[in-house]
C-alpha cells in the first residue's frame, strides 16, 4: 500500500459515524451500502442507537449478536437477520446458529399481536432449529455436558402447535424431543394432547350425532319438485 492509499483510508474512516465504524470492524460496512438503500440504513442506523451500547467481539457471534441489536421490526429487519443467519451458519461453532434460530423463534412471538404471519414465521424458525437438534446435541455431548438443556424449537413447536388443535404433531414432536433426551415436562405435555385430542373427537361425534337425517324420499321429493 502507498503512502497515499494509507492516507486515503484513513480518511474515509475518519469520516465514517460510529455505527458504520462499528460495521466496518465486523466487515458489515460493505454489505450495509450494497444492500439497502440510504432511507433503509438511515432506519436501521435510528435502531442502532435505541440499543445499550456495549463491544462486542469481532467473531461470528459478535457479528450475530450486533446484527440481531440492529435489525428494525418488520421487513427491513428480516433482510437485517437473513445476514446474521448467514454468518451464523457459516461459523464453524455449532451452538451460534443454533442459539440464533432461539431468538428468532422469540423474535416472532413478541411481533403475534401486530403481524399475523408472526405465528407461522416462530413455527418455521422452530422447525430449523429442530432440523439441527442432533447435531446440537452431539456439540453438547462432545463438549462435557452431562445432560441436555431444554430445546426452544421443541418446546416451543409443541406449545404452539396445541394451541391451534393440531394434537398428532404436538405428541409426534413432544416424543420426538423425549427421545432424543431434551429437558422438559414432555410426559405432561403428551398425556394433555392426548386427552384433548379425545376430547376432539367425541366433540366431533357428538356433532355428527346431532346433524338431523333427511329421509331419501324427501330428497326425491325435493328434486322432482325443482325440474323445470
Amino acid at each position: 500500500m502507498g503512502l497515499f492509499d494509507f492516507f486515503k483510508r484513513k480518511s474515509e474512516a475518519e469520516q465514517l459515524s460510529p455505527f458504520e465504524q462499528e460495521l466496518a470492524e465486523h466487515g458489515l460496512l460493505e454489505w450495509l451500502r450494497s444492500s439497502f438503500t440510504v432511507e433503509e440504513r438511515q432506519k436501521i442506523e435510528v435502531e442502532s442507537r435505541r440499543r445499550s451500547r456495549s463491544a462486542t467481539p469481532s467473531t461470528p457471534e459478535g457479528t450475530v449478536l450486533l446484527l440481531r441489536a440492529i435489525a428494525p421490526k418488520g421487513a427491513l429487519g428480516d433482510r437485517v437477520l437473513e445476514k446474521a443467519e448467514t454468518v451464523a451458519s457459516e461459523s464453524k461453532d455449532q451452538l451460534v446458529l443454533d442459539r440464533f434460530h432461539s431468538a428468532l423463534i422469540d423474535r416472532h412471538l413478541s411481533a403475534r399481536g401486530a403481524d399475523p404471519a408472526a405465528t407461522e414465521r416462530a413455527i418455521a424458525a422452530c422447525r430449523k432449529m429442530i432440523a439441527r437438534a442432533a447435531e446440537v446435541k452431539k456439540t453438547l455431548l462432545e463438549r462435557g455436558d452431562s445432560t441436555l438443556p431444554r430445546h426452544h424449537g421443541f418446546e416451543q413447536l409443541a406449545i404452539l402447535l396445541e394451541k391451534q388443535g393440531a394434537f398428532d404433531e404436538a405428541i409426534s414432536v413432544s416424543r420426538r424431543a423425549q427421545d432424543q433426551g431434551w429437558a422438559g415436562d414432555w410426559e405432561q405435555r403428551i398425556d394433555r394432547c392426548e386427552r384433548k385430542r379425545e376430547a376432539a373427537r367425541e366433540v366431533g361425534t357428538e356433532e355428527d350425532r346431532e346433524k338431523p337425517v333427511v329421509p331419501e324420499a324427501v330428497h326425491q321429493e325435493e328434486d322432482a319438485s325443482s325440474r323445470p
